[in-house]
């Protein structure tokens, strides 16, 4: 488990690996770490390790977006005609 506190932005962030998001007892003692934080009304953002593979879905990701931008494209050349 990695955590990084940025006092000025009020922000707590918490990387977990795969072994750790599963185990209760990374919960637990995750959630006694960040309670002085909590009583502060910090923002807390997880981090979990996922299950699939990481180049295969960036790629989707990178493909999909590619996609939506030139569909986007047509529909504004579209409108302007």
């Amino acid at each position: 488990m990695k955590i990084e506190i940025m006092e000025q932005q009020k922000q707590v962030c918490i990387w977990l690996t795969r072994d750790e998001s599963a185990s209760e007892d990374t919960q637990k003692e995750m959630m006694q770490l960040l309670e002085p934080y909590r009583e502060k009304r910090y923002f807390f953002t997880i981090y979990r390790s996922g299950t699939q593979d990481l180049t295969e879905m960036t790629s989707a990701l990178l493909i999909f977006n590619i996609k939506r931008s030139a569909e986007r494209a047509v529909q504004m050349e579209k409108a302007q005609d």
